[in-house]
């Protein structure tokens, strides 16, 4: 009689899928991209999906799990996807940046823990599948090294549909973020052949981001501004935008930890730390721009260098450790596309990247008492 796997005994954050499902992803790959030598799927596997909202990850996901459980039908299946976590009892979808980082917490520590129990039980067949966007390419190369060191086969799917997204995400941070798929590759991933291909309108969406980052970039003369309608719509690879709870209208927007890192700015990201603009791309907040170091300005690969000779003087300061808080009195006039909005006549309090956050708070604190010299 033939033994039955034991029972994955782990936290609650692990989801046991014991139902195969149907996927309209049927695409036909080569049969060694899922087999080893010997003709037969590996035992431990992890598999790793990229692809934007509305690619299919989900239901290819399925048609994975479907694939092991007819080779393994004792497999223990763990799948890590955020969108399951912020989906209630009822089907709703609820999104917060909190539930967010719940999420991403516990599928990490689901997937830490399933691999160190594969390792403990190499004869139990699991299969890891991590079904998120998985848009940083450093970050899913992390995620398949630690797969591998515990001794999982790896597999990466990049997915290319156009399906309707279940979250009715803006079709601009769609675009964005298939673009930054494509930018951010990750060696050996398997380009599944879309069954719903990007539209040719679409595609020509994505044409133009690609050949805008050739170019040099406008300039707003209205605002004074190199934040730019066509620099939100195509320079999102370089930028984050954080939708403010207090006023959904306004988004703070901020370069990328990679732009620092990579010392890729330019004019219109040096303004992007805590710049707050609203529905329309109209600048509500504009904080000071980027100041760099001398060691950054003096760096072979500088975009903004300087030359200081031995016997210049210079005034020496003692630079102290904080962060950058804003305080802004909106008075907008009667026509600009913003007014009557809820933060029309308000003092915002703001840092370089939240309009909500703790230190937003302690702006408002330490600066609320002298709200009326910003009113004047």
């Amino acid at each position: 009689m033939k033994k039955k796997q034991p029972a994955l005994c782990l936290a609650q954050c692990l989801q046991i899928e014991k139902q195969p499902a149907h996927s309209r992803n049927d695409a036909v790959l080569q049969d060694n991209l899922h087999h080893n030598k010997t003709g037969k799927m590996k035992m431990q596997k992890f598999i790793l999906l990229r692809g934007h909202q509305g690619s299919g990850k989900s239901t290819f996901a399925e048609q994975k799990i479907a694939e092991f459980q007819k080779e393994f039908p004792n497999a223990q299946i763990v799948h890590i996807e955020n969108d399951k976590e912020l989906t209630d009892e009822n089907g709703v979808y609820r999104f917060s940046r909190e539930a967010l980082a719940q999420a991403q917490q516990k599928g990490m520590a689901a997937l830490k823990n399933t691999l160190k129990f594969g390792q403990q039980h190499k004869q139990n067949p699991i299969l890891i599948i991590n079904s998120n966007t998985n848009q940083k390419a450093n970050a899913c190369r992390s995620l398949l090294d630690l797969a591998k060191k515990f001794g999982f086969e790896t597999e990466v799917y990049r997915l290319h549909n156009f399906y309707p997204n279940l979250h009715h995400v803006p079709e601009s941070d769609v675009l964005a973020a298939y673009f930054r798929l494509n930018q951010n590759r990750v060696k050996g991933e398997i380009h599944v052949p879309a069954e719903q291909p990007i539209s040719a309108a679409k595609q020509a969406v994505i044409d133009e981001m690609a050949k805008f980052h050739r170019m040099p970039l406008d300039f707003d003369e209205t605002q004074q501004t190199y934040v730019t309608q066509r620099f939100l719509q195509c320079g999102q690879r370089d930028f984050t935008a954080k939708t403010s709870q207090k006023y959904p209208k306004l988004r703070v927007l901020k370069y990328r930890s990679s732009v620092f890192y990579e010392n890729r700015f330019n004019d219109a990201l040096l303004e992007m730390r805590g710049l707050v603009v609203d529905a329309h791309g109209r600048i509500i907040v504009r904080p000071f721009k980027k100041v760099f170091n001398y060691s950054e300005r003096i760096a072979k690969n500088s975009k903004y260098p300087i030359e200081i000779s031995e016997n210049h003087l210079v005034d020496a300061v003692v630079k102290v450790n904080g962060f950058l808080g804003v305080c802004t009195h909106v008075r907008l006039p009667e026509d600009h596309p913003s007014f009557g909005a809820a933060f029309q006549g308000k003092t915002l309090y703001s840092t370089t990247g939240s309009l909500d956050s703790g230190f937003a708070e302690m702006v408002q604190n330490h600066c609320s008492r002298y709200e009326n010299i910003f009113m004047e």
